[in-house]
């Protein structure tokens, strides 16, 4: 897809086409083992199941185990294990339904993006898309062309604004990156008022910017649509900014909950002294999260207070 990025199509026995059917924007569990250990890491799916296939694409992250392999040392038809797909991240559709939706991505952060993007125009002929992808460089756009062949396809209901951080556009608008500043500028183009619903799909900072923009246009109703980007295989236990919060809260650590939904959010949760609550709908590698020491494990936010009062 990119120099640093690959799409991996598996090819799914007859016997398990049911098992691995999927919605748009779900993810699956890959499980292969590199120089002797078991590694194992969560992708969005990026075909649409209307394509029927089911794809991934992975791209190469500095340091990162799986991604190095899947990029350097993958084959056609090498076998991986495969876990069906699960994840939340689309909204139900209707032919019927006449929406506007709009797309937030960042990097690879387009992956389940692509599959929601493509499914909806597809199965709605009355909805319209827009997506803003930000990336470093035009050579750096991972689906290009199928981005391009998608606006081609749908002129009239898909727009497609990129915006590039590190090469210089000819319009100032496409220049930058997705922060609240550059959603402002684009309000000439997006009309937020109209919007029915937003996915979002990038780095943490991205993430933030755009949520706070939309929560100062009163549109808080769109949050449950969003992903957590790209930036998982990177993530490590790290207690400062646990510690650092306390700090500014004036607290001991013993007195700040930490919600999360991995064992590297427990491991840096007991680092700090905090006491931690675990959601089992996260991501933690593909593993369930019950395993991991925890304070409580549970199934929705909602439950926490429940969960804790069991615990007193």
């Amino acid at each position: 897809e990119t120099a640093d990025c690959v799409s991996i199509e598996f090819e799914v026995p007859a016997s398990l086409q049911q098992t691995f059917s999927y919605k748009q924007g779900q993810n699956i569990a890959i499980k292969a083992q590199i120089n002797g250990q078991e590694v194992r890491r969560n992708y969005s799916i990026c075909s649409s199941p209307l394509d029927h296939e089911l794809r991934v694409a992975i791209k190469k992250i500095k340091g990162g185990v799986f991604s190095t392999y899947a990029n350097e040392n993958l084959h056609a038809g090498d076998s991986l294990e495969v876990m069906p797909p699960t994840g939340k991240f689309f909204t139900p559709l209707d032919p019927a339904q006449q929406k506007n939706y709009l797309a937030l991505a960042a990097g690879s952060g387009i992956t389940p993006l692509l599959s929601i993007i493509k499914t909806t125009l597809a199965i709605e002929p009355h909805s319209s898309f827009t997506l803003v992808y930000g990336n470093r460089t035009r050579h750096s756009i991972i689906f290009f062309e199928q981005l391009e062949a998608l606006k081609n396809q749908y002129m009239n209901r898909f727009k497609l604004i990129h915006v590039l951080s590190r090469e210089k556009t000819d319009s100032a608008l496409n220049f930058g990156r997705i922060d609240q500043e550059k959603l402002e500028e684009l309000t000439k183009l997006i009309p937020y008022q109209q919007l029915d619903a937003v996915f979002l799909c990038g780095p943490r900072e991205m993430i933030g910017a755009a949520m706070d923009f939309l929560q100062a246009k009163g549109l808080d109703h769109f949050f449950s649509h969003v992903f957590g980007g790209d930036s998982f295989e990177r993530k490590k236990p790290d207690p400062l900014p646990l510690l650092k919060t306390c700090e500014a809260l004036g607290v001991q650590p013993s007195q700040v909950l930490m919600v999360g939904d991995s064992s590297n959010d427990a491991q840096a949760a007991r680092a700090a002294g905090c006491p931690v609550v675990l959601v089992r709908y996260g991501y933690n590698h593909g593993e369930p999260v019950d395993g991991v020491d925890a304070d409580a494990h549970v199934d929705t936010l909602t439950h926490i207070a429940q969960a804790l009062a069991g615990k007193a």
